[in-house]
């Protein structure tokens, strides 16, 4: 269950993770405004995903094909590539969530949305 506190949706529960139900509720509020679904940003939300288990998967081959010790090769790789994907990534949803905003009219060009803000306009 999600909930609107005027600035941004709200999971009922706490999550680790991001909340899929409160990323469908903000696209369902775009869509009520525009009448478009903001489909590149649909796109790199669920990508997010594939490139997490991706990373893993390439973390624990590249610790089987080169033979490394206790799973140094996958605490290198966690360590050392993921964190630096997943900035660049958020930098790539944040970037496609204001373009539409701003393409739609919802938002000026000066105004930065986080991607589970909505302007309360």
């Amino acid at each position: 269950m999600v909930s609107w506190d005027g600035f941004t949706y709200r999971a009922s529960s706490p999550t680790i993770g991001p909340s899929v139900r409160t990323h469908v509720a903000l696209w369902r509020r775009f869509w009520k405004v525009s009448g478009r679904w903001p489909t590149l940003s649909i796109i790199a939300f669920v990508v997010r995903f594939i490139i997490a288990i991706a990373a893993i998967v390439v973390s624990i081959l590249y610790d089987d094909r080169h033979n490394l010790r206790r799973g140094a090769g996958f605490l290198v790789f966690l360590a050392l590539l993921c964190p630096s994907v997943a900035i660049w990534w958020f930098f790539v949803e944040l970037r496609l969530w204001n373009y539409y905003l701003r393409r739609e009219g919802i938002s000026s060009k000066r105004d930065l949305w986080d991607t589970d803000q909505f302007p309360s306009k």
